[in-house]
């Protein structure tokens, strides 16, 4: 009974609140109704174009369809007009209202001007419009950075193996992409025949192509040889012009079938920019593919690729790489079996390296690591960022590559889809056997409930014997590194920071014999960086710091690590010093809860028994 007249008497103010959750409900569902999935294709036959170009320039909205034709836009107003361009076709725009009540696009073919293509299909013409394209890309000296999504999915014998994506910022010289800072990445795996298949360092391989100077990881093309070198090894044919460009056909001679590419230029006819090249080679003769382990082998190695360019003479740049490539891949052992056995493999990979937002490119991860590590080995030390892929378009996945995710979900493992599953291996011991550190990642991330200890099967972590310690002096005898890696993305207006302890194995040393305070001595320091990272990140969290602030807070948060180091280091003198030791470890206790000195008392005493 006093529910029931406390129910009368607010019934207003419950009222109040049902219509305000209505009016919430209607503009979320108005919101969600704003995002509209967009097929593109062609007008003849109906087919999808993958990685057209899509942009809104009112709301800065850019984008590239997916393999199969699609992409999601997610737009304000039904007056925004949308841009459709796909090198070879008429450009579309078309309001995004209309696309909401049609999501269908179909673009028609530019017109060919048969004429010119009569008049200029000479050869020697033809070889002297290559060579003057290569003159323009060789003077080209601009640099950008860009953000970038790579994505490739690899099968094997008709089944998934491996999704991966990352997202980085490339910088660019050029027609030269520099370097791939890493910003987050996440792969989806399932093992054949007990093994997995990996595509290791595959993005690095990828930008390795030159298309005017050659190495020995690509077969030759036009572009990298002057006019008369390329006069002696390929066929140049004229397929189309149009209004504004020049679509030129290139193929090797027969001798040189496995060592050059075949391929099609799209050089615009005025500046001579090379607007979009493809190129494939079938049994490959030399290739940027190399089997993990030397008695391994790769054979009949065929690739493709496409490079397209957007932009102006004075400041052409890459939108998008994609490619696709398969060989057999010939194991003579197993990771996973006692005995070696003779495995052979069709393996067949596709994917893409989208160039994206040249204005604002992705804030980095302050952490300091060899950049030479593979996309793998930087997942694991990069943690899984939820704010971070919330917030990304990216390239829509396909229908094909979503169900690929269940199977890995299901019969495989994803890796970097959820967050704490960081500073381990990236594959597990109990999937690859206790034998393998296939990509153990020796950087230990703080946790609660884990506590470090020596790895003396580190050579750095090797006992100097008596002589050696006692000519020197105790404190070059050991180093412990510890970083704090803050990652800040920007989320709409705002930016969202995370932060994390890292115990920098790989840079720190102890050539000392341990000792039953050795443990305590680790991990208090390691617990008191700890400390010092939850005062920055309380810091950051309740402040809407700018970029420049939060670069200062971090700093300071640095700074006071190393103070509070020496100072630690000198006062208890590798645990030595029991009273500043048992000092110390009250710091921690208090602050953490952690006590360090009778957690290693109770771990002696319970090994003792």
């Amino acid at each position: 009974m006093q529910w029931i007249l406390r129910y009368k008497k607010n019934k207003l103010i419950y009222m109040k609140y049902i219509f305000t959750f209505m009016i919430f409900f209607l503009c979320h569902l108005v919101l969600a109704q704003s995002s509209v999935k967009v097929f593109v294709g062609e007008s003849n036959t109906g087919n999808a174009l993958p990685y057209c170009n899509v942009s809104a320039k009112a709301s800065s909205f850019g984008g590239i369809t997916n393999f199969e034709g699609f992409i999601e836009l997610d737009l304000i107003s039904n007056s925004e007009i949308v841009v459709f361009s796909y090198l070879g076709y008429k450009p579309k725009s078309i309001s995004y209202g209309t696309l909401k009540k049609n999501p269908y696009v179909l673009m028609e073919k530019s017109p060919m001007i048969l004429d010119e293509c009569y008049v200029f299909a000479g050869q020697d013409y033809l070889f002297e419009l290559v060579r003057k394209c290569r003159q323009v890309i060789k003077r080209n000296h601009s640099n950008n950075t860009s953000k970038v999504y790579y994505g490739i999915q690899t099968k094997s014998e008709d089944n998934p193996v491996e999704f991966l994506e990352c997202y980085y910022n490339a910088e660019i010289y050029g027609n030269k992409i520099g370097q791939l800072e890493f910003k987050n990445g996440r792969v989806g795996l399932a093992p054949v025949d007990g093994n997995y298949f990996l595509s290791l360092n595959s993005s690095k391989a990828l930008i390795m192509m030159d298309i005017v100077n050659n190495n020995s990881y690509f077969p030759l093309m036009p572009l990298h040889m002057s006019r008369s070198e390329a006069q002696k090894k390929f066929n140049l044919r004229m397929l189309s012009v149009t209004d504004d460009i020049f679509l030129i056909e290139f193929t090797p001679i027969e001798s040189e079938l496995r060592s050059c590419f075949s391929g099609k230029l799209w050089i615009e006819k005025e500046t001579h920019n090379l607007l979009k090249i493809q190129c494939s080679v079938v049994d490959a003769s030399q290739h940027p593919f190399k089997p993990m382990y030397s008695i391994d082998s790769l054979h009949h190695v065929n690739f493709s690729i496409e490079k397209k360019y957007q932009g102006g003479p004075e400041n052409e740049s890459l939108s998008c790489i994609s490619f696709d490539y398969s060989f057999i891949y010939e194991s003579n052992r197993d990771s996973l079996e006692t005995e070696s056995r003779f495995l052979s493999r069709q393996v067949e990979s596709k994917g893409i390296l989208y160039f994206f937002d040249y204005k604002e490119p992705f804030l980095i991860p302050k952490f300091q690591y060899d950049n030479s590590f593979g996309d793998y080995r930087k997942m694991g030390i990069v943690p899984y960022n939820n704010a971070f892929w919330s917030a990304q378009n990216g390239v829509l996945l396909t229908s094909e590559q979503k169900e690929n995710l269940g199977f890995f979900a299901s019969r495989g493992q994803l890796v970097n889809y959820r967050n704490w599953n960081h500073g381990d291996s990236v594959l597990t011991p109990s999937i690859l056997g206790n034998s393998s550190p296939f990509f153990e990642t020796y950087y230990c991330f703080w946790d609660r409930e884990k506590r470090l200890v020596l790895r003396r099967d580190f050579n750095h972590n090797e006992v100097y014997d008596a002589k050696e310690i006692n000519g020197n002096f105790k404190s070059d005898l050991y180093h412990l590194e510890v970083q704090i890696l803050l990652d800040v993305t920007r989320v709409a207006d705002s930016l969202h920071t995370r932060s994390f302890t890292v115990f920098d194995s790989p840079n720190s040393y102890y050539h000392l014999p341990e000792d039953t305070c050795t443990k305590a001595f680790l991990n208090i320091y390691f617990d008191m960086c700890e400390i010092e990272r939850i005062k920055m990140q309380k810091k950051l969290d309740s402040n809407n710091y700018s970029l420049e602030q939060i670069d200062s807070v971090y700093s300071v948060c640095m700074s006071d690590i190393e103070t509070i180091s020496r100072v630690y280091f000198k006062e208890v003198a590798l645990g030595k010093r029991t009273f500043a030791l048992e000092r110390w470890n009250t710091y921690v206790l208090d602050l953490l809860g952690i006590d360090n000195i009778r957690m290693v008392e109770a771990t002696n005493a319970a090994n003792k028994h």
